[in-house]
This record gives structure tokens, sequence and C-alpha cells, in this order.
């Protein structure tokens, strides 16, 4: 074989060894460049769907939770005041105006779950009793007689009960509806002698309310209210 054809042979295959070698270099090189950005990728892929899952849990749980708002006034006071009036010569009370304070307390579902049981705690304040009647009705139209009541004489405290609002009035507590909570307070210094600590700076009373309502096992996020009222003092 001629030496021309022979430099040329070898030379050829230099070329085809170069190149690749060259081309295992540019996969290899390839492969060091993307995989940095495949794994981000996929963190990134694994991190939305772990989100997404996070995200679906949390709207079941929120969606399964019931949700409450709570309102309450004194329907026979004007302003909130009530009026005491004692014997000037004796100083014992006599009597209040209104003679029992109403209390109303409005429960109301502000969101989709339906609500079948409420438990509603209501704290009086000092020198004042639960009068020993209640009633609470369904949006103004269904009056709930299964009712659990239980009254703490020390503590002043009012435990209400509506065990099943549906099997009470038929259906359950919908979205917006309402049940209205009636309760009358009296003032349990009558016939006592006045305070005299009270005859100048007459007090400011709070009664206090905390309810809780439940869809099958679920419970919402308990509620407060405080109604706030005052007394003025008057002679007779």
């Amino acid at each position: 074989m001629p030496l021309l054809m022979i430099t040329s042979y070898y030379s050829k295959q230099r070329t085809v060894t170069s190149m690749r070698k060259n081309k295992s270099f540019t996969k290899r090189s390839l492969t060091i460049l993307f995989l940095p950005l495949l794994l981000i990728s996929s963190a990134t892929v694994a991190y939305g769907a772990l989100q997404d899952f996070v995200n679906v849990e949390l709207s079941l749980t929120t969606m399964h939770k019931p949700n409450i708002s709570l309102k309450s006034t004194l329907l026979n006071t004007q302003d909130n005041i009530i009026a005491v009036f004692i014997n000037k010569t004796t100083k014992i009370v006599e009597d209040t105006d209104p003679s029992a304070v109403q209390l109303q307390i409005n429960l109301t579902n502000i969101d989709t779950p339906l609500i079948d049981r409420i438990t509603l705690n209501v704290t009086l304040p000092n020198d004042w009793n639960w009068a020993g009647q209640l009633f609470a009705q369904k949006s103004r139209n269904y009056y709930i007689n299964e009712i659990d009541l239980t009254y703490n004489n020390i503590t002043r405290t009012l435990t209400i009960v509506i065990p099943s609002i549906k099997e009470a009035v038929g259906s359950p507590l919908n979205y917006k509806e309402s049940v209205l909570f009636n309760l009358n307070i009296e003032y349990s210094l009558k016939g006592e002698v006045f305070p005299l600590e009270y005859v100048d700076v007459p007090p400011t009373y709070n009664i206090a309310a905390t309810a809780v309502a439940f869809t099958g096992e679920w419970t919402s996020i308990p509620k407060d209210i405080t109604t706030t009222f005052t007394t003025y003092v008057y002679e007779i």
C-alpha cells in the first residue's frame, strides 16, 4: 500500500476517533449541564403537588367546619340603662325598671355546613340572677322546646344545649338562618340594703356569652360576645 494512502487512512481514523470522543464529551457535558435543571424541575413539581394536596386538605377541613356569628341586645331598656329605686329612709332596694331585663342572643350560621347542635354559655354579672325563663326559636318561625338547661348559682352561669335542631323543628340550621335565645335576668339586691359604695358610683355590668356549633363531629370556633349595661339610682 502506498505510503500516502496509509497516512491518509490513519488520519481519517484519528479524525473519526476524535469525533467520537467529542460526541461522548458533548453528551456528558449536556448531561452535567441539564442534571441540575432536571432536579430543580422535579423538586418544583413535587412541591407543587404537595402544596395542592395541603390546599385540598385544608379546603376539606374548612368546608366541614361550621362557622357562626353571635350578637346580643337588651330588648326592654333604653340605651342599656336600668333604673334602681331605693327607699330614701331605709335604703332598701324596692325595684328596678325594667323589673326583669330581657336579654336576646342571636346565633347565625354564616357558612354552608348545616348546624344541628348548639351549646351556649351565658355568665351573668354580680348582683344579677337568671329569672328562670328562657325560650329559643329558629329564625322567628319555629320554637325549640328540646333544650337542656343548667344554671350554676355560684358562678351565675347558664348553660344552654340544643341537642338536635333537626329533631326539634324538622331541619338543621341552614346558611344565614338564626336561633334566637331570649332570657330574663333580675336584680338580686331587691329587698336588701343598697350597698353604700354604689350610691355615688353606680356599677356597670357585663353579661358574657360563648357559643359553639356542631356539624356532625366538626366543631366551630367558639364565638364570644359581651353585653354591657349601666344602672342609675333613684331614691323614692
